[in-house]
């Protein structure tokens, strides 16, 4: 018997039979079958026994199962050793995970005075801690598979959610901590359940009132790049429409970062900085002829049906 998660993170154990046959060593599959919680030995000892009954084996009895049932328990024994390595290689990880920020764009906080470096830090703290708690709690789900996925699995099944993977963000892929984040928002129910039960060590990643009320304005704010983005790859789009848009974004971060009454301080300090890389780039048009050609010629269109 063999007990393995594939790398779609579903759980599964196989059965082999080893006997002799006219002096002969013979084996052959006998089944292979998805646990349907976690590899520990009451799980697996269930499976087996269910697959002795379907295969008209369950009359076996005696010392022999005696022996199975304790190489059954050793083999979940070592799994979930391998689980507890781990679980000691996450929590090591955590800090990396927490200041994977490079992502080779233009730093302006650096460009800062230090004390008002400081003070954007410190505002922006909750935003920050929120996504280092999201990546965190994704990366426990998706690896540790026999101890916190089928929580989670059962969590979400028990709240009659749909069943998923929390998504994470990667650096490589566009718009990752925006799905994150969205998703997050979706399944607020099931991570708050998750995260406080206490079994599962999950306490340090369950999020303040003030942490969810910043994701979800984060989430509307990102929305605006996502859906702005995805116009800007599909077929239609040309220079001449492109930039009206990213007036659009520049308009819509000003409005969000003077409304004190919908945006909490942390989110209006980020979009005042994410409005400083904007316009830097967004100041590179000057020197652009096709830039230039771009705008007389939306003017002349717009111009036109106005008129």
């Amino acid at each position: 018997m063999d007990a393995w998660t594939s790398p779609n993170h579903r759980m599964f154990v196989a059965f082999v039979v080893h006997f002799v046959q006219e002096g002969m060593p013979m084996s052959f599959p006998l089944d292979m079958v998805e646990v349907p919680k976690s590899h520990t030995g009451d799980e697996l000892a269930k499976v087996f026994a269910k697959v002795l009954e379907e295969n008209g084996m369950s009359e076996k009895g005696g010392k022999g199962t005696e022996v199975e049932g304790a190489d059954i328990h050793k083999l979940a024994d070592g799994l979930l050793e391998e689980e507890s390595v781990m679980q000691d290689t996450i929590a090591g990880d955590d800090d990396k995970i927490q200041d994977n920020d490079d992502d080779g764009l233009v730093d302006d906080v650096s460009a800062l005075t230090e004390d008002k470096r400081k003070n954007l830090l410190a505002t922006i703290k909750p935003v920050k801690m929120a996504l280092m708690k999201l990546r965190c709690l994704a990366f426990k789900i998706i690896h540790l598979t026999t101890i916190v996925l089928p929580a989670w699995k059962e969590t979400l099944e028990t709240l009659g959610l749909e069943v998923h993977l929390m998504l994470h963000d990667v650096a490589t892929h566009w718009n990752s901590s925006g799905n994150m984040v969205d998703f997050t928002i979706n399944y607020q129910e099931g991570i708050e359940v998750l995260t406080q039960k206490k079994n599962l060590g999950l306490r340090e990643f369950e999020l303040s009132d003030e942490e969810w009320a910043v994701l979800r304005e984060l989430c509307e704010v990102l929305k605006i790049l996502k859906d702005t983005t995805l116009y800007f790859s599909c077929a239609s789009p040309n220079l001449a429409t492109v930039i009206p848009a990213m007036d659009h974004i520049d308009k819509e971060f000003t409005m969000y970062a003077l409304d004190a009454s919908s945006y909490s301080p942390p989110i209006r300090a980020a979009l005042e900085m994410a409005k400083k890389t904007l316009n830097r780039y967004y100041a590179r048009t000057d020197e652009s002829h096709l830039y230039h050609i771009a705008m007389d010629t939306n003017s002349l269109i717009f111009g036109r049906r106005s008129g």
